[in-house]
């Protein structure tokens, strides 16, 4: 630069200019956005209040539902067997598991906000467990002869079915 000469000054507007990426918070806000709605339906809340009707011989479901007692998941099988596996997970944990039979405690696994459980029914039949957990909802995982089937599972008093799975089922 000579002497007594100021550098010129760009007159280019920022639309102008070269373009700039889009900084990280940016393209996480874009993707949680997506995410929500492409896929947030799959975890709309069911409301989980209330023992949903059902017996042993009923087809092959699952039923969640939470009372003063705490939450509850049952299984039945009208003919079988049939083999259901799944995860629930609750924020401030998981706690004071109690199966319906003695034999089913060792297919239950409880490690800090995650119930993880896999079992085979035999017809005609009801198998489940109860648990106390920390937070008013749970999201639901499930699985029924390793298929991921929201006609399956009926939640609360209504016996309402989620949308897909995973869901949210709340008090």
């Amino acid at each position: 630069m000579r002497k007594g000469h100021l550098p010129a000054i760009s007159t280019s507007t920022p639309t102008s200019g070269p373009r700039r990426r889009p900084g990280r918070l940016v393209v996480a806000l874009v993707v949680t956005a997506l995410t929500a709605a492409l896929g947030g339906a799959a975890l709309a809340k069911k409301a989980a209040a209330g023992k949903p009707s059902f017996k042993a011989g009923d087809p092959e479901a699952y039923y969640i539902w939470v009372d003063d007692a705490g939450w509850h998941l049952r299984a039945t099988a009208a003919k079988g067997p049939h083999a259901y596996h799944g995860r629930l997970r609750a924020t401030g944990g998981m706690r004071d598991v109690k199966p319906t039979r003695k034999g089913l405690f060792k297919r239950i696994e409880v490690s800090g906000d995650t119930l993880a459980f896999d079992f085979d029914l035999a017809t005609p039949g009801v198998d489940g467990f109860d648990w106390q957990q920390g937070d008013e909802c749970l999201t639901a995982e499930l699985k029924l002869d390793l298929r991921a089937d929201a006609t399956r599972v009926h939640v609360g008093l209504a016996g309402q079915s989620p949308e897909a799975i995973p869901f949210l089922a709340c008090r």
